[in-house]
């Protein structure tokens, strides 16, 4: 029989066609089903591999690419799609899994070789969104001696984020971790930001183990280990859900608290310890610029069970700090600590004001310093016996100062903070959120003298990055602040995030970290400038590009565009959330 013409489809970036006759000789299978060639972004989160042979959609059966086209161009965005399949080298057995239907990232097309030019033109097919289920499921079981757990339950939450464009130096596709409910009639939790890193990414939340319901980002702290995240609660019908009544009050050591959290299979865990001490959190630094958690000092607990995170409360459910896992992207590990109700509360006040868009930082990073170390530096013996006396084991040590920020200007590494408007600075929840608009009085120790500087307190957004643009296959947006954190550079040019294996911009040797600052004879401070100067480009067309890397050497690489499988693509956040915008120009 004549082969059918290649016709290819793309759906949530994963690469489908019929199944072909070599694949089907070599396995002793009939010529029937569609092929994963590439499970992309949305069959890798259902988990279907690539290699799989598609059997049916909704019970619906795909004998061929063309049935499965059309099941799939009526599906909307975020609709959920079983399953059905087997590997192609396995046709005993069978699998089902639950995928979410994706249009937001990545359009959905049909493809077909035009054999005069050797070339796939791709057509795109539009779907209508359909609306999301209500549904509704009792509270997790709890064991009846789990009086704190039974309490909680309605108040955790399961978070899986997914990402389909890696940005702000995240490494990692997916992450899940347990989120605490901090206003149930509005939908918003708390997590900690190595469940959700990155505002760019889908979220989903899992209720009392059976229901899932979308999210959003609301507010990404850019210093602190928190996200404030949102959901529909008409989603969650009479699923019972319950606000955890924050508490700001510092926890003494050896204070009684219960740990209760969420485990990978959604059980509630319960452990009834102590507070072990109030220790500064230091991290260490990788290569690639990400958050990593600054200026916080976190409370150790005595014998914490294993969970994927949860809530610290008192005797009377009353929260204290949220259980959140810190990544240390130095050594590649994470650790868990109690992260304080007490700067949580201010942030979230303002966030239900409507006014959380910012957060003051004074623009440095320090660690604690021993006093005796101090002393060796030139502390004073008055000096030391006031921290004695406030009960303070450290001295606060200056080790990086963010680039661009009026910080740079004043202060630099390795100058000792004593004092912050005049009074001792034991501890460090005193640098956290400086008044915007007024100067900040320091003294500091230099070289052995102290000093009175003035610090003019910088706005770090809450939004993360907001903007975001594939070119050549590189994913590049505005410099993060942790660019600036880490990096100590100022927040010039566009930061490369990410590159994709065998795009344009991987063949000629471009690497992420870089910032490009030219492109052919234009400057490109921003991401603005940036788009104006490939809004001309055309496909086939070789561009010179000026980057600087993060320790400041310059290279210039010139690049020949694809344009036709690797389009300029721009995103950018919109009321509701992330959208596609239509960028004119540049192929």
């Amino acid at each position: 029989p004549r082969a059918k013409r290649a016709r290819p489809a793309r759906q949530g970036r994963a690469v489908l066609h019929d199944l072909s006759y070599q694949q089907a000789r070599n396995h002793g299978r009939p010529t029937r089903g569609v092929y994963v060639a590439s499970n992309g972004y949305m069959l890798a989160k259902a988990d279907v591999p690539a290699g799989a042979v598609l059997r049916s959609i909704d019970a619906q059966p795909v004998p061929d690419l063309e049935a499965l086209v059309s099941l799939l161009r009526v599906q909307g965005q975020g609709q959920r799609l079983r399953i059905r399949f087997e590997m192609v080298d396995d046709t005993r057995r069978q699998y089902e899994t639950t995928a979410v239907m994706d249009r937001r990232w990545f359009p959905m097309q049909v493809c077909s070789r035009e054999d005069a030019h050797g070339t796939w033109p791709c057509e795109g097919l539009t779907g209508e969104a359909k609306a999301v289920a209500v549904a509704s499921a009792s509270v997790i079981p709890v064991s009846a001696d789990d009086s704190m757990g039974r309490k909680l339950a309605p108040s955790l939450v399961m978070v899986d984020f997914d990402i389909p464009y890696p940005t702000a130096g995240v490494k990692d596709f997916n992450y899940i971790g347990v989120g605490t409910v901090v206003d149930a009639e509005r939908g918003f939790v708390v997590v900690d930001r190595d469940t959700v890193p990155v505002t760019l990414g889908d979220i989903e939340f899992t209720f009392a183990g059976t229901v899932r319901v979308p999210g959003r980002v609301v507010y990404l702290h850019p210093t602190l280990n928190f996200a404030v995240l949102q959901y529909d609660p008409a989603l969650l019908g009479d699923t019972p859900v319950k606000a955890v009544d924050l508490d700001g009050r510092p926890l003494s050591e050896g204070a009684r608290v219960w740990q209760v959290g969420l485990s990978r299979d959604h059980e509630v865990v319960e452990s009834k310890t102590t507070v072990e001490e109030l220790k500064p959190v230091q991290m260490g630094v990788s290569s690639t610029p990400r958050f990593r958690q600054t200026n916080l000092e976190g409370y150790k607990l005595k014998d914490a069970s294993a969970s994927l995170g949860g809530v610290v409360v008192d005797r009377k459910g009353r929260g204290r700090a949220i259980w959140a896992s810190f990544f240390d992207p130095g050594s590649d590990k994470r650790r868990f600590f109690g992260l304080p109700a007490g700067v949580l509360i201010p942030v979230l006040d303002d966030l239900w004001a409507g006014d959380a868009e910012d957060s003051m930082s004074l623009g440095v990073e320090v660690w604690g310093l021993g006093l005796a170390v101090a002393r060796d530096r030139g502390l004073a013996d008055a000096r030391i016996r006031a921290f004695a006396a406030a009960e303070a084991r450290d001295v606060y040590e200056i080790r990086r100062v963010y680039g661009g920020t009026p910080a740079s200007d004043t202060l630099r590494d390795t100058d000792l903070i004593l004092e912050i408007d005049g009074e001792l600075l034991p501890r460090m929840e005193q640098l956290h959120e400086p008044e915007a608009g007024t100067g900040v009085i320091l003294t500091i120790l230099r070289d052995g003298e102290e000093h009175t500087v003035e610090v003019e307190p910088v706005a770090l957004d809450g939004r993360g990055v907001d903007r975001m643009v594939q070119w050549a296959g590189m994913i590049v947006h505005a410099p993060h602040v942790e660019v600036q954190a880490q990096g100590g550079v100022a927040p010039e040019g566009v930061y490369g995030s990410w590159l994709w294996f065998g795009s344009p911009t991987a063949k000629y040797g471009f690497r992420p970290t870089r910032r490009v600052v030219q492109i052919d004879d234009v400057p490109t401070p921003n991401l603005d400038a940036f788009l104006e100067a490939i809004r001309e480009q055309r496909d086939r067309q070789s561009v010179r590009v000026k980057t600087i890397a993060l320790d400041g050497s310059v290279r210039v690489q010139t690049l020949k565009l694809d344009l036709e499988y690797w389009p300029t693509q721009l995103f950018e956040i919109g009321t509701d959330g992330w959208v596609r915008v239509p960028f004119e120009g540049g192929g």
